[in-house]
């Protein structure tokens, strides 16, 4: 038991293949996430490719997609802010790349997967399939709930990359984390500091999407609808993981 970082790396130097993938304990792969992604980096000669996610529930419920950015847009955005979907559990990484930047850093455990991105976007772009291919399960025991935990990492990954966190989108996030856990008063306090940090758009969203759920409770009918797109990977997901819901005993 010394941390996700270092049972990852233990894990990378056992496996004997050239390509190396992450997946949590808590978390799902599509049966064809691995062949997607290898092909979409051999396709472009990229060293490392992930994919797009779905948020799961405890039970293997669908509770809503993530569509993955495009390459172009996930590097820009490192290293003040990752805009990976899934987390850990998406990306995979050829050897020799892993190896060259280091590795997991074994000083971090909730932003490991940020500096690792962000490490091996210096390296390289990225591939991507623009497929729901990661179950990113959502329960009150994600790492992700140590709010305390990831601020401080946030402020190790400033000083290491002399560039500064996107300080509104890091609140705006650690906001969902409390409201996913029903605990109002602090995600009201995190939105307050994204709104005053930049991301006013964001924190408007969540705003305006919080009261259409309360309204939608009393008239069902304004439950604002998802995307073509949205539904679809909604409809390609529950396909598989329906398969694993068969499969797996129910929650205690």
């Amino acid at each position: 038991p010394r941390g996700v970082s270092t049972a990852r790396n233990r894990g990378a130097s056992e496996a004997r293949g050239d390509w190396l993938a992450f997946c949590d304990d808590d978390d799902l792969w599509a049966p064809d996430k691995l062949a997607r992604q290898l092909a979409a980096a051999r396709d472009g000669d990229r060293p490392w490719a992930y994919g797009g996610a779905v948020h799961v529930s405890l039970d293997l419920r669908v509770l809503s997609v993530k569509l993955p950015p495009p390459p172009s847009e996930l590097v820009a955005a490192l290293p003040g802010w990752s805009v990976m979907p899934g987390g850990s559990s998406n990306a995979i990484v050829r050897r020799d790349a892993f190896d060259e930047v280091g590795g997991w850093d074994d000083s971090l455990v909730n932003l490991a997967d940020w500096d690792l991105w962000a490490r091996l976007a210096r390296r390289a772009p990225p591939a991507s399939s623009r497929r729901p291919l990661v179950g990113y399960r959502i329960h009150p025991g994600n790492a992700s709930a140590d709010t305390g935990l990831i601020l401080r990492e946030a402020r190790a990954l400033e000083k290491r990359y002399g560039a500064p966190v996107d300080r509104g989108k890091l609140h705006h996030y650690l906001a969902w984390v409390y409201l996913r856990s029903g605990r109002r008063r602090p995600a009201v306090g995190h939105l307050a500091r994204a709104a005053t940090s930049g991301e006013l758009t964001g924190v408007a969203g969540t705003v305006a999407a919080l009261a259409r759920r309360r309204v939608a409770g009393w008239i069902p009918a304004l439950e604002p609808r998802e995307s073509r797109e949205a539904s679809a990977w909604r409809l390609e997901a529950e396909a598989w993981i329906s398969r694993l819901r068969e499969a797996e005993p129910a929650p205690a």
